[in-house]
C-alpha cells in the first residue's frame, strides 16, 4: 500500500513531457540571465524516527559560459549524513 501511494504522488512528475527546448524560455527570464533552473524535485521519504532518504532532482539550463558553476554538483555529509548514490546527464 505504501508503495502504490509514492507511486501515485511522484506519478504526475515523471509522466509529463520533458521538453526542455530554449526556446520555451520567456524573453524576460533570459535576460542578464547565466542559467535557469527549469526544474526541481525534492522527496524526503522519512523511514524511521532516525532515518530519513531525500532524493532530489534539477534540470537547469546553461545559456552562456557564466553559468558553468550552475552545472556542477556538490553533497556534503558527515558523521550523521551518508551519501549513497549521485547521478548527473549532461545534454549538449
Amino acid at each position: 500500500m505504501r508503495k502504490l501511494f509514492y507511486i501515485l504522488l511522484l506519478a504526475p512528475c515523471c509522466l509529463r513531457a520533458q521538453n526542455y527546448s530554449t526556446a520555451l524560455i520567456p524573453d524576460s527570464l533570459r535576460k542578464d540571465a547565466e542559467a535557469v533552473l527549469r526544474e526541481q524535485d525534492i522527496v524526503l521519504e522519512i523511514k524511521s524516527p532516525g532515518k530519513a532518504i531525500e532524493k532530489k532532482r534539477e534540470v537547469y539550463t546553461i545559456l552562456n559560459a557564466n553559468g558553468d558553476d550552475d552545472a556542477r554538483f556538490a553533497a556534503g555529509y558527515d558523521k550523521f549524513t551518508s551519501v549513497n548514490g549521485i547521478e548527473g546527464v549532461l545534454y549538449d
